[in-house]
């Protein structure tokens, strides 16, 4: 079900960012973020369509999450769920010990999946979004998990 994001994925994946209301994902934009060592990039397909993503990052012994879609007919069945732990699988086995994410303060379906993950909570970012609504920052430990 899930799968690393390829080249052939950048148009679908794209426009599912986009549709999601994650601006800065455009093909191009994929595409080198692809190319960077580090990236974390997974899809989900069902059916033949891309039916979610994430993209995220590994530096080091950190890692952070940019983004997480799934598309609205393919919400509320533990896809963003599946997505996000084989994002942690792959830090993990990258070395990766500790993840970061923001995620805006009015998504609280966003907060309680991160949470149900383990992830808890660092701080604010005041005004984080262009529409100057908060950022909540969480973290999680992948040792022993």
């Amino acid at each position: 079900m899930t799968a690393a994001l390829g080249p052939g994925d950048l148009a679908e994946a794209a426009a599912l960012l986009g549709a999601a209301g994650l601006p800065g994902f455009s093909e191009r934009a994929l595409a080198e973020e692809l190319a960077r060592p580090g990236t974390i990039a997974i899809g989900a397909r069902a059916e033949g369509q891309l039916r979610g993503v994430i993209v995220g990052a590994a530096i080091f012994e950190e890692a952070e999450i940019h983004a997480v879609a799934v598309r609205s007919d393919a919400r509320r069945r533990g896809l963003g769920r599946t997505l996000v732990a084989a994002a942690l699988d792959a830090a993990a086995a990258r070395g990766v010990t500790k993840v970061f994410l923001e995620v805006r303060a009015g998504n609280v379906a966003a907060q309680q999946l991160y949470l149900g993950l383990g992830f808890r909570p660092l701080g604010v970012r005041a005004r984080y979004y262009a529409d100057g609504e908060d950022a909540l920052q969480l973290a999680l430990e992948l040792r022993g998990r």
